[in-house]
């Protein structure tokens, strides 16, 4: 079999895939996520997986935006770019979105042009791969521009007066342009590499004067340089005079030929008669500012503090806070029917008469990093997400709100969990913080502030009331909750060969921990009252096992671990000194996070940007959960009040619920097909 081909069979009278060849690494951080079952809730069975249901995402209407972009000729046509995986379009000005074709451009903001002279026609760029994309269907379906340029990619620009010239600035390889729409490309400061070693972070065309750009770069030297063109022969000029720190400039042209510039957190005009900068006098806490188009100095400005505005090309009171810091970091502003903006996290906002709001219907591209269906109310889940943080829906997802007072902004929470002692506490963490909250996750404290455990959690296990252990990217530490003011951490790393770990459970049954590491395969911990003595559990992988995802099966009595070459192993607890036992060493990618619903007797496996898929039968064959659902999941439930539903949140299409066909018939809707 050729690798990476599927083979099919019939076994059991149902469609089986399985998998062979090179395979592929998902993010370190990724992990198993189990819902400890609660007290107090009813005890019953799970079901069997819906395999043959929909997908259908459910929110929250958020995402971390890398780039807008509106119609030439359409101002109700506008296409965004999500900095975790996926492009959406509106075709009402931005009031609602639908997903376009599944495609992954990067994780850089601004990432989006329109094209000024071809009506449904956008580009998009890719910093780190050298791709080039071009849309001609309003953002619907995507494909690379012939002959794209092959540098490290870093800014974009569309020449607003000839047709088919763009500009692309590099990583350290110099600022080149295309005439012919990508499908040639010439260098401009060949002759005296302007350019090399620096990254440009911006480029403006002149409106008025296609001859004439302005490039900005990363670096002091050459600063922001002006390129003009006699014809023949392109020559570079630094323009850097009244700029004290002229590094990773944002540059735009306002519609009356007027350049200005973010600088080191304010905005500056540059006066062509001085061939000098001049500050505008913004408030501060500025990382872009963007022209209204057909007006000139008419200006807006995005970063930390939020979006302000000005009308007369900036000056001292003349800048106007229109949307306060609370929607997050401002990535980008485009003008439709009305102005939007871009945030890092809570996804579109759109201007009407100077008031800005959330206008995320159809988003649903959060980069969802945990998951928790509480325990006592149906239809209440919370998420993780990067950006607001937390968010709650107590409608089954019809709606959704940002909460969790006390968690630290702009940080996804992971691993939720409900205490198993009290169904209105629960645990989440943020990177190396550990959060409780005891009012079902409406506020929260951190029980580490002086952060005693400093590297990144991986896994969590509760012992009982008072007691928690967190693995992380340095060891094991035990946390003593008996006093939440001043909690205890002990670490505890006795015997281990190897601290970087990813994941954490616990036998009920035995009370031994199980962890993997990133070199060294399982390990067993033995709580005793020395504390944690750990040894490490032999199985038939390599001598260099890099364990990537660990689940447990307790109802069964098997914990399985995944490696990052694609094999699973299995260890039956109920055999006294047992070692893992390699079950299959072609998991449908590499590196797959892995989920054990109690009881059912099937394993959940998410697969980088392919989806999910589960397997009956121990990991030997793999068939897809329910129609494609393209994105690396972070976090697998079910709902306990409804126990055929799923739950799945994931990086690129925030929550998505799965079930019978019979309720879930829609499926998972993309524009232009895979």
């Amino acid at each position: 079999m050729e690798a990476g081909e599927k083979a099919m069979d019939n076994q059991h009278g149902r469609r089986r895939w399985r998998w062979s060849g090179t395979l592929r690494t998902a993010p370190s951080w990724t992990m198993a996520a189990l819902i400890a079952a609660v007290a107090g809730v009813p005890s019953t069975a799970l079901s069997e997986l819906p395999a043959s249901g929909s997908w259908r995402e459910i929110g929250p209407p958020v995402g971390q935006i890398g780039g807008l972009a509106v119609d030439a000729t359409d101002p109700s046509v506008v296409v965004a770019s999500t900095r975790t995986n996926g492009v959406f379009r509106s075709s009402d000005g931005g009031r609602s979105w639908t997903r376009s074709e599944p495609v992954s451009f990067g994780n850089r903001t601004r990432t989006l042009v329109a094209d000024p002279h071809q009506s449904g026609a956008f580009y998009a760029l890719t910093s780190f791969t050298g791709r080039i994309s071009r849309s001609t269907d309003g953002g619907a379906t995507w494909n690379d521009v012939p002959g794209t340029y092959s540098g490290a990619n870093s800014s974009f620009a569309v020449d607003p007066i000839n047709a088919g010239v763009i500009y692309v600035g590099t990583s350290g390889a110099g600022l080149v342009q295309s005439t012919n729409s990508g499908r040639t490309w010439a260098r401009l400061d060949e002759s005296d590499e302007t350019f090399s070693g620096v990254l440009i972070t911006s480029i403006a065309v002149d409106p008025l004067n296609a001859d004439r750009l302005f490039v900005a770069t990363q670096s002091a030297d050459p600063g922001i340089a002006e390129a003009t063109f006699d014809g023949t022969n392109w020559t570079f000029t630094p323009r850097n005079t009244g700029l004290s720190n002229p590094r990773s400039a944002e540059l735009a042209f306002d519609a009356a030929g007027a350049l200005f510039a973010t600088v080191a957190n304010n905005t500056f005009r540059y006066d062509d008669a001085t061939t000098s900068w001049v500050s505008t006098s913004h408030p501060g806490g500025v990382r872009l500012i963007t022209a209204e188009p057909g007006a000139g100095g008419v200006l807006f400005t995005g970063g930390t503090d939020g979006i302000h505005r000005t009308a007369t090309g900036g000056g001292i009171g003349a800048w106007r806070l229109e949307a306060h810091s609370a929607f997050g970091e401002i990535l980008e502003v485009a003008f439709a029917e009305r102005a939007l903006a871009g945030t890092n996290g809570f996804g579109i906002l759109r201007r009407n008469s100077g008031v800005w709001s959330t206008s995320n219907a159809g988003l649903n591209a959060g980069e969802m990093s945990g998951l928790l269906v509480d325990p006592a109310t149906p239809g209440r889940y919370l998420g993780g997400v990067f950006g607001p943080g937390l968010v709650e829906t107590v409608d089954g997802g019809a709606t959704w709100a940002a909460t969790g007072a006390g968690l630290a902004p702009d940080t996804g929470v992971s691993l939720l969990q409900v205490s198993m002692d009290d169904a209105s506490t629960y645990f989440g963490f943020q990177r190396d913080d550990l959060y409780r909250s005891t009012d079902a996750g409406q506020s929260w404290e951190n029980l580490d502030p002086e952060n005693a455990v400093n590297r990144d959690i991986r896994g969590l296990v509760q012992l009982d009331a008072q007691t928690v252990f967190v693995a992380t990217t340095g060891g094991v530490y035990r946390g003593d909750l008996s006093d939440v003011e001043n909690v205890v951490w002990t670490l505890e790393n006795e015997g281990l060969t190897n601290t970087s770990l990813n994941g954490l459970v616990r036998d009920n049954a035995t009370g031994h921990l199980y962890t993997i590491s990133f070199g060294r395969g399982a390990h067993r911990g033995v709580d005793t009252e020395a504390g944690l003595s750990w040894i490490d559990v032999p199985d038939d992988g390599p001598t260099n096992n890099f364990g990537s995802s660990i689940a447990i099966d307790q109802a069964r009595g098997f914990v399985y671990f995944a490696n990052t070459s694609g094999a699973l192993f299995r260890l039956d607890l109920a055999e006294e000194g047992a070692q893992f036992s390699l079950l299959a060493d072609d998991l449908p990618g590499s590196s797959a996070v892995l989920f054990a619903p109690s009881g059912i007797g099937q394993l959940v496996a998410s697969v980088r940007d392919d989806g999910l898929y589960f397997s009956d039968n121990d990991g030997v064959n793999w068939e897809p959960l329910g129609d494609a659902f393209p994105f690396t999941v972070t976090a697998f439930v079910e709902d306990v009040h409804q126990h055929d539903q799923y739950l799945a949140a994931s990086r690129g299409a925030s929550i998505a619920r799965i079930g019978p066909d019979a309720v879930f018939a829609s499926g998972f809707e993309s524009v232009g097909g895979r």
